[in-house]
């Protein structure tokens, strides 16, 4: 199989039509849209053999270029090596990139946010799960309960579940077709925390760990695509109930990973009876 150093990577982008030079090589395998292959030593004395680059990542060199054009932000540019492995796996793009390339994707979705991890936990769930009708005042009191734990209250979260209850469950005549929506506020707020969770401690999630937050992807999202016809169906919810295409599991690959990142290390914390407040 063909393999590239430095110089011939570069060439090889060059000659396909991009810009691209050496420079930009060593910050994009920095920040994990392409891979830092490891150099072996040569011997006593001999120093370390040069990098070079598979086929594979050629390839997602390109991909990622074609892409640039219309997508500038490195960081939403690593959703393409982490959807490479999480749907193509290890061949492609090693799980040493993967955690490289989500850093950079925290890094950027950390950058951008105006207001705290809490704040715009309440703003997300105020804009998507509000049913018609719910008062002014029950939306205030989530959003204030969510803000006070972020400037450290203790961690309640069966007070939080209470106040956004009333956001997101229907009234009586208008009862979700599908049971499973009326479950929303907890599967919700347990996402919720988990990405938060997830985020904070992103330097922190070993190899064994991505692989088992890939794992988890693979038999949750089979589970969602079966379902998900069913759930459709609901007439208050069921827009949240999309079938991803291709395009979409691409763009979100970074959150559905960190989500379950932050999900496999929940269950872990409450095995060990560890709770963390994922607001702080």
């Amino acid at each position: 199989m063909a393999t590239y150093d430095r110089r011939q990577l570069v060439e090889e982008a060059q000659k396909a039509g991009f810009e691209f030079n050496d420079r930009l090589l060593v910050d994009w395998a920095d920040r994990g849209l392409l891979d830092r292959p490891p150099r072996p030593g040569q011997g006593r004395g001999k120093g370390r053999s040069p990098a070079v680059w598979p086929e594979e990542q050629l390839q997602l060199l390109l991909l990622l270029l074609r892409k640039r054009r219309t997508v500038p932000r490195t960081g939403t540019l690593a959703n393409i090596p982490v959807a490479v492995w999480l749907y193509w796996g290890d061949r492609h793009v090693p799980t040493r990139q993967v955690q490289r390339a989500m850093a950079t994707w925290a890094e950027q979705h950390r950058k951008a946010r105006s207001w705290n991890a809490a704040e715009q936990a309440a703003r997300s769930i105020l804009d998507d799960f509000t049913r018609p009708g719910t008062s002014r005042r029950d939306r205030r009191r989530a959003f204030e309960v969510l803000r006070a734990l972020s400037g450290g209250d203790t961690y309640d979260r069966q007070k939080l579940l209470d106040a956004l209850r009333p956001l997101v469950t229907p009234k009586a005549e208008a009862a979700p077709a599908n049971p499973a929506a009326v479950d929303l506020p907890e599967a919700y707020l347990t996402l919720v925390e988990a990405r938060l969770l997830a985020i904070h401690q992103i330097d922190k999630f070993t190899e064994k760990e991505y692989r088992a937050a890939r794992a988890t992807h693979h038999a949750n999202l089979a589970a969602y695509l079966r379902a998900q016809p069913s759930l459709a169906l609901d007439p208050q919810f069921g827009h949240l109930f999309d079938q991803p295409d291709l395009e979409q599991l691409v763009n979100r690959a970074c959150l559905d990973l960190l989500t379950h990142l932050g999900l496999n290390h929940q269950r872990e914390n409450v095995s060990t009876g560890n709770h963390q407040n994922p607001l702080k």
